[in-house]
Parts: C-alpha cells; sequence; structure tokens
C-alpha cells in the first residue's frame, strides 16, 4: 500500500533518486533530470528528509549529498 503522507510529486523525487546510478545525488542533478528548480527540489528534499525518506550530509561548504533512507525504500515499494 502506498504512503498516504506522500503525494505523487513527492514520490517522483524519490523515484528520480533511486533510479540515480550514483548512491548519492545533489539538487542539481535531479533538478537537471526532472526539469525544474534546484529550490523545488531542495525544497522536497527537505520535506522528505523531515518524514524520514531521505538523508542528507554536507560535504563541503555549500554542498550537500542526499539517499534514499531505507523508509523511502520501502516507500518506493509499496507504490
Amino acid at each position: 500500500m502506498a504512503n498516504p503522507s506522500l503525494s505523487d510529486s513527492s514520490l517522483r523525487y524519490l523515484d528520480a533518486v533511486a533510479n540515480n546510478p550514483d548512491p548519492v545525488v545533489t539538487t542539481t542533478e535531479i533538478a537537471e533530470k526532472l526539469e525544474v528548480t534546484q529550490q523545488a527540489v531542495y525544497n522536497s528534499f527537505k520535506e522528505l528528509e523531515q518524514k524520514g525518506m531521505l538523508r542528507s550530509k554536507k560535504v563541503g561548504a555549500r554542498s550537500k549529498v542526499w539517499w534514499l533512507s531505507i523508509q523511502g525504500r520501502q516507500a518506493l515499494a509499496d507504490d
């Protein structure tokens, strides 16, 4: 059963992360892939992180990488 707290848009972002060839992604990569703004991706990723679907790590002064959490993988599997 799909997670009722996730919108179609959120599932689209999770799917983009899951189908990326690298284990981590940046907002720039996903923005280019989905043809949306980096700010839209960042805002969605922050929301998904608060829901436990994504994890992140700062890797530089202004850089952050994101990856699916176990809960995020489960949400995609349930969808």
